[in-house]
């Protein structure tokens, strides 16, 4: 038995039926190849996200375990199915997200035969909502006035998502 990624020097001598032994013949050498990596890593455990914002999520998860003779080199980011990225941690933070949008994660460990692990349970999250509100119209200035009709011009606002139209307020109300 021998050892992998070992180096080894061989002779041989041959010998009679009264130990009788021949002069050694030349050394040869050799070096036993690594072993190679088989098997599967285990499935990523414990899915979960550590940390919310309105544009961004960190998702985070249980490391796996690989085969002897095996080395985990990192782990696959899918988003929504498709894949995103390797990372070398147990951590990955997703950002450039919308608010209160649904996002599925799913990690695959992958060793260093190139062998994936099963996928984790999909793993479907949501942002967190927008809070912040738009900036304040500016520039508010009447255009014209008929008797009949009001047409009021304003600098537009601005918002981290968007801005999605305006409430006018006639006399305090409504």
């Amino acid at each position: 038995v021998v050892s992998p990624s070992t180096k080894y020097t061989f002779t041989i001598a041959a010998y009679d039926l009264n130990n009788n032994a021949s002069v050694s013949s030349a050394a040869v050498s050799v070096t036993t190849p690594a072993a190679t990596c088989s098997g599967t890593p285990t499935t990523p455990t414990s899915l979960t996200s550590s940390a919310k914002t309105d544009s961004s999520i960190t998702v985070t998860w249980g490391a796996s375990t690989v085969p002897a003779n095996c080395t985990l080199t990192g782990y696959q980011i899918y988003l929504n199915h498709a894949y995103v990225t390797t990372v070398v941690g147990t951590t990955y933070t997703q950002s450039s997200l919308s608010p209160n949008e649904n996002y599925t994660f799913t990690v695959n460990a992958i060793d260093s035969a190139g062998t994936p692990s099963v996928s984790t349970p999909d793993y479907t999250t949501a942002t967190a909502p927008d809070t912040t509100p738009p900036s304040n119209p500016t520039n508010v200035t009447v255009a014209t006035v008929t008797p009949t009709q009001v047409q009021l011009n304003w600098t537009a606002s601005t918002d981290n998502v968007g801005v999605v139209g305006y409430n006018i307020f006639r006399n305090g109300g409504s």
